[in-house]
């Protein structure tokens, strides 16, 4: 009981801490991130991000489901259906995975049939690219997921907020170093996929070495995989309003407008997002 107080504890503050950086950082990032890259590039990286934003429902909200469920056999003492729980929840975002990457490629084929008219030939290519990086980077993101609520389903607090912490800073950090390589959007892209695997390895690691926790992969039981899906519905209607609010303002601007129209935005949206945070 003492070390999971500990544990919260600590999380707490260090989740203060990563709010903090995750305020400051930005200020002196964002601009010199638009000066490296331009008005139109940088309006392409966050018009990209924005049309990955719709991959990312495919999680269907089970996030919160996996730390749920974990929680609750761990509770209950109950290691062997925790470990099958792991290994079910591993096998449906692995599926999940393959499912982003597919919508991936087939944003890229449509691209230039919705963006035609905003964009020019040469910026339509290049938003193609960092389409197919970027939904890797999300298919990635999908089984790190798993690994990532196990360790908050046991508490382990103080290392997943020091992974906070440390993409919160590693980040904008290797983006200012790709783009002063001369590696541009392109390079960021790519080295948010690198970023992403460490964390997957790291978080893998952790999990199998300080929780002692592996997954089983056994037949799923029908009842719980129906269980699962009544518990992700009300989240997965939730995410799809977040996607809707956040990310189609920059898609339409892109659309019809332009990438310069998307960068002047996303600056305004950035610097909005941290006095939300703040609040």
């Amino acid at each position: 009981m003492h070390r999971e107080y500990s544990q919260l504890k600590a999380g707490v503050m260090l989740s203060y801490i990563n709010l903090a950086i995750g305020s400051i950082i930005p200020i002196a990032y964002t601009p010199t991130m638009l000066r490296l890259l331009g008005q139109a590039e940088y309006g392409l990286y966050s018009l990209s991000g924005s049309i990955i934003a719709y991959l990312s429902l495919l999680n269907f909200g089970m996030g919160s489901t996996i730390v749920r469920y974990v929680t609750k056999y761990r509770v209950e003492n109950k290691k062997h259906q925790e470990q099958a729980s792991i290994g079910l929840f591993l096998e449906i975002y692995t599926a999940m995975a393959v499912l982003v990457a597919v919508g991936g490629i087939i944003l890229c084929v449509c691209t230039p049939n919705f963006f035609s008219k905003g964009l020019a030939g040469v910026e339509i290519k290049k938003l193609q690219v960092l389409i197919l990086i970027m939904s890797v980077n999300t298919a990635v993101s999908f089984p790190s997921s798993v690994f990532s609520s196990v360790i908050i389903a046991h508490e382990r607090y103080v290392f997943s907020r020091c992974m906070d912490i440390l993409g919160t800073i590693i980040v904008p950090v290797v983006n200012i170093i790709m783009l002063y390589l001369g590696f541009g959007s392109v390079g960021m892209a790519g080295a948010s996929v690198a970023i992403q695997l460490l964390v997957l390895l790291a978080s893998l690691i952790f999990c199998l070495k300080k929780i002692d926790v592996k997954p089983s992969f056994e037949k799923p039981d029908a009842s719980l995989l129906k269980e699962i899906a009544g518990f992700s519905a009300y989240v997965f209607l939730s995410s799809i309003v977040d996607v809707l609010f956040w990310s189609t303002d920059k898609v339409i601007l892109g659309s019809l407008v332009g990438p310069v129209a998307v960068a002047i935005y996303n600056v305004g949206a950035t610097f909005n997002s941290i006095v939300e945070r703040l609040s």
